[in-house]
């Protein structure tokens, strides 16, 4: 548990990922209500064993690429009910693709609308934002998943997410996530190409960091 006293103090995030997930997606679905209720209840239970945490659930408001709609805002605004019961807003916004699979446009577009749509119900809600983000490409980018984003692209990425402004309103922080030592040890064949040992692994991604964090603290 990374909270070990009923006292303890920082950012504690729920993912609560699969059929219920699923089902808060789609109002028209039978277990819609019903998924509604268990995210509710559960942080609600979070936040008495844990009072002094602030929580949130991971990947709400649902991200979409393809499907940038007013259906898809309007799905989303179904769930305030859950995000008032939050302390902090944490969309999800991980490269599905390179530039070069669907355009530079396409990826910005991708990023303004899904940064909007949090800001805009974290200010209905008024709660911050803090989008979820990871270095390495997602399985949808066919030929490039789990492979690590360059720096340029890394850094052009959270410059995007930094320059959203919705009601001059914009991100409270990132939550820069990451599983590549789990992912070596568990022998993903990307991942394990990238060293020869787990100790050379280990030195390849705190440099990685560092070189990333460097650039991103230059940013305007």
């Amino acid at each position: 548990m990374l909270f070990p006293s009923v006292s303890g103090k920082g950012i504690g995030v729920l993912d609560w990922e699969g059929k219920a997930m699923t089902a808060l997606r789609d109002p028209s679905s039978s277990g819609y209500s019903q998924a509604i209720n268990l995210f509710i209840q559960a942080i609600r239970i979070a936040k008495k064993m844990r009072p002094n945490v602030r929580w949130g659930y991971y990947a709400l408001p649902y991200r979409t690429f393809w499907g940038m709609d007013d259906l898809w805002r309007k799905n989303n605004e179904g769930l305030k009910s859950i995000l008032n019961e939050t302390d902090i807003i944490f969309p999800s916004v991980y490269m599905l693709y390179t530039d070069g699979q669907v355009t530079s446009g396409k990826n910005r577009s991708y990023i303004s609308n899904n940064i909007s749509l949090a800001l805009r119900l974290g200010q209905i809600c008024n709660k911050p934002v803090m989008p979820f983000v990871t270095d390495r490409w997602q399985p949808s980018a066919k030929g490039f998943a789990n492979k690590v984003i360059p720096k340029t692209d890394f850094v052009k990425y959270i410059s995007e997410i930094n320059k959203v402004v919705y009601n001059n309103h914009t991100i409270s922080g990132i939550v820069w996530w990451g599983s590549p030592f789990y992912d070596y040890k568990m022998k993903n064949p990307v991942v394990r190409a990238e060293a020869r040992s787990e100790s050379e692994f280990v030195d390849i991604q705190d440099n990685l960091i560092i070189n990333y964090c460097r650039e991103i603290k230059a940013l305007p």
